[in-house]
C-alpha cells in the first residue's frame, strides 16, 4: 500500500468530518455495509486508517492486527501484502505465513507471495509443505530460494528430499543453467547418500562457474568424507592458489594439509592466517587449537597469548598455554596459567591438573592455598573444589584430614550430593553403614542418579550378600546408562554373584571392550574361568599382568582361578 493510498483514505475519513453536526432528531442507526471483494467500504477504511497510524506510533500488534484483519474481509492483494509486510518486521512467523498464503490465494500469478510462504516453511521445518511453493518461489528469487533449500539440505529426509530433487531436475530442464542450481542438487544427493550423482553435481556447478568457492569447499568435504583427502587437497590447493584472498577456502587448504602430514606447509598457512586475522579472536581461537591439537606447540603458545591481548576479561587460553607448558615440561609455568583460569567449562578441570603436578606430600599447604583462593572466587563452584582437595589429601595419606574436610563442608550444606557421594566413597571400605546411609540420602533427593545407584548396588555386593537388591539397584543404573562399562561391569559382576555367570559374560565382555582395567579385566577373567572359558581366562590374566604387575585385582582374579 503506497503513500496516495493512505490519503485517500484519509480524505474519504476527513470529508464527512467537514459536514455539519447533525441534530439528533437527525440520528438513525447506520446500517451494516457489506463487504464487496476488490472494495473498501468506511469500517475498512476506519481500520486501515489506524493500522496507519499504529504503524507510524509503532504500534506493530494493533497495525498488524487491523491490516490481517482487512485482508481477510476485503480479499485486496495490497491489503495482504501490507499485512505480510507488517508480520515480516516483527518476526511474527505464523503470521508471515497466514498472510502471504492469503496474499497468493487473492494473486496467483504473483510469484513473491510464495517465495516467502516458502521461505518460512523451510525455516520452520515443514519440508514437504514447502514443496509446492517452491516452484513459484524459485521464479522471483531463485537465488535467494536456492540458497534457503541449500541451508536445509542436511535436515530434509531422504524422502522428502527426493522429491526435492525431482522438482529441481524438473526445473533445471527449463531454464539457463546454474551453478548455484547444481550445487543445491548437489547437497541434496549427498544427504540421500547418493555421493556419485553429488559429486556429478558438484563437477556441473564447477564447470558453469570454477571459482564458486561453495561449490569448491563442499564437494571438498564430500571428497574428505569418502576418505579422498589427496583429491581433496589438490582441488582446494588449486582453488587457493586461483582465489588467495578467500579465507575460506584457506582455513580448509590449512586444515586439509594438516590432515595429510604436510605438518610444515600447515603450519605456514596456520601463521599467515594469523597475521592476516590478527584482530579475529574466534579465528585466532580456532588456529591455536587446530595448532595445539597437531603438537605445533610454539604456534600454539603465541597464538593463546595473543587472545589474551584481544580480550583481557577472558581468561580461559591460560588453560591451553598451562597445558602446553606441562607438555614442555616447564611445571611452575603450567601451575601459573591454570589457577590464573578464572571461567569456563575448564576452571575446575585447570585446578585439578595444577595440584595434580604437586605431587609431593609436603605441598600441602600450597595444595590448600590454592583451593582456598579458588573458592573464594568461585563461590558457586566450592562444593567441587571441596571435593579436589579432598581427593588430593586422600591420595597423599591425608585422609583424616580429607574426611574432617568434607566433615565440615557438610555441616555447612549437609543435602550437597556431590559431597555426601565424596564422603560415601571415602568411608565405603571402613564404614559401609554410614556409606550406605549418605548414597540413600544422595537417591532420595536424586532418585535417578545412575550413578550412585550403581555405587550403592556395587558396594552391596562388596559388603553384604543382599544381591537381589544390588541387582535391582544396577538394573535401573543401566536402563539409564546401558553404555557405560562401570554399569555393564557392576551388572556382570552381580550377576556373576548370583550364580548366573552365563548371564555375567556378555556384560563383563562389553565393558571389557570399552574399559579394560584391571578390575573389569579380574571380573572377565573369573568369569571366564566359572563359564569353563580356562584358555581365555588364562590368556587374559597374563595379558593384563604385563600391563598392570603386582595389581591387586588381578592378585584376586589368579587366586580365584587357582582355588578353583
Amino acid at each position: 500500500m503506497n503513500r496516495s493510498f493512505i490519503f485517500i483514505i484519509l480524505t474519504l475519513l476527513i470529508l464527512p468530518g467537514c459536514q455539519s453536526n447533525p441534530t439528533p432528531q437527525q440520528t438513525v442507526a447506520p446500517e451494516p455495509t457489506p463487504y464487496v471483494t476488490g472494495e473498501f467500504n468506511q469500517e475498512s477504511l476506519y481500520d486501515l486508517l489506524l493500522a496507519e497510524i499504529a504503524g507510524q506510533r509503532r504500534l506493530f500488534p494493533v497495525a498488524l492486527e487491523n491490516y490481517s484483519v482487512q485482508a481477510q474481509k476485503t480479499q485486496d492483494p495490497g491489503v495482504a501484502e501490507r499485512a505480510t509486510r507488517i508480520a515480516q518486521y516483527v518476526r511474527d512467523s505464523d503470521t508471515i505465513i497466514s498472510s502471504a498464503r492469503l496474499w497468493r490465494e487473492i494473486s496467483p500469478e504473483n510469484p513473491e507471495p510464495y517465495q516467502i510462504e516458502a521461505n518460512m516453511l523451510l525455516h520452520k521445518g515443514q519440508y514437504e509443505a514447502a514443496l509446492p511453493l517452491i516452484e513459484k518461489a524459485l521464479e522471483y528469487d531463485a537465488l535467494r530460494t536456492l540458497a534457503l533449500i541449500r541451508g536445509q539440505s542436511e535436515k530434509i529426509d531422504t524422502q522428502v528430499g527426493s522429491d526435492y530433487i525431482s522438482m529441481l531436475e524438473a526445473y533445471k530442464k527449463n531454464h539457463a543453467p546454474r551453478s548455484d542450481l547444481e550445487l543445491t542438487l548437489a547437497l541434496l544427493y549427498r544427504t540421500s547418500n547418493q555421493t556419485e550423482q553429488a559429486l556429478a553435481a558438484f563437477n556441473r556447478a564447477l564447470l558453469i562457474n570454477p571459482e564458486n568457492p561453495e561449490a569448491l569447499i563442499q564437494k571438498a568435504e564430500l571428497l574428505r568424507l569418502e576418505q579422498d583427502l589427496t583429491g581433496a587437497l589438490a582441488l582446494i590447493q588449486s582453488a587457493f592458489e586461483q582465489q588467495p584472498e578467500n579465507r575460506q577456502l584457506h582455513i580448509l587448504y590449512t586444515q586439509l594439509l594438516f590432515q595429510t602430514n604436510h605438518t610444515e606447509d600447515a603450519t605456514k598457512q596456520a601463521k599467515s592466517l594469523l597475521v592476516h586475522n590478527i584482530q579475529d579472536q574466534q579465528l585466532t581461537y580456532y588456529l591455536a587449537l587446530l595448532l595445539l591439537e597437531n603438537e605445533q606447540l610454539n604456534g600454539a603458545q603465541r597464538a593463546f597469548e595473543h587472545l589474551l591481548t584481544l580480550e583481557e576479561s577472558d581468561s580461559s587460553p591460560h588453560f591451553y598455554l598451562g597445558h602446553i607448558a606441562q607438555a614442555k615440561k616447564e611445571h611452575e609455568l603450567a601451575i601459573e596459567h591454570y589457577i590464573a583460569v578464572k571461567d569456563g567449562p575448564n576452571v575446575l578441570q585447570a585446578l585439578t591438573r595444577a595440584i595434580a603436578l604437586l605431587k609431593n606430600a609436603d605441598d600441602k599447604a600450597r595444595v590448600q592455598q590454592i583451593l582456598s583462593d579458588a573458592r573464594a572466587s568461585l563461590p558457586m563452584q566450592a562444593t567441587q573444589i571441596f571435593t579436589i582437595e579432598a581427593e588430593w589429601l586422600n591420595l597423599h595419606d591425608y585422609s583424616d584430614e580429607a574426611f574432617t574436610l568434607i566433615e565440615d563442608a557438610l555441616s555447612i550444606t549437609p543435602n550437597d550430593t556431590t559431597l555426601l557421594y565424596t564422603r560415601a566413597m571415602m568411608i565405603e571400605s571402613t564404614d559401609f553403614p554410614q556409606a550406605e546411609k549418605d548414597l540413600r540420602q544422595v537417591l532420595a533427593l536424586e532418585p535417578d542418579n545412575a550413578t550412585v545407584q550403581n555405587a550403592l548396588g556395587y558396594t552391596l555386593l562388596l559388603h553384604t550378600d543382599r544381591f537381589n537388591e544390588a541387582h535391582q539397584l544396577i538394573q535401573s543404573a543401566l536402563n539409564t546408562e546401558p553404555e557405560d562399562p562401570a554399569i555393564l561391569d557392576s551388572m556382570g559382576w552381580v550377576l556373576h554373584k548370583m550364580g548366573r555367570s552365563h548371564e555375567a559374560l556378555p556384560y563383563l565382555e562389553k565393558a571389557h571392550g570399552l574399559y579394560s582395567d584391571p578390575e573389569v579385566s579380574s571380573h572377565l577373567i573369573q568369569v571366564y574361568w566359572a563359564t569353563g572359558h580356562e584358555e581365555k581366562a588364562k590368556s587374559l590374566l597374563e595379558a593384563a599382568h604385563k600391563d598392570n604387575p603386582d595389581n591387586p585385582f588381578l592378585d584376586e582374579a589368579m587366586q580365584a582361578i587357582n582355588t578353583q
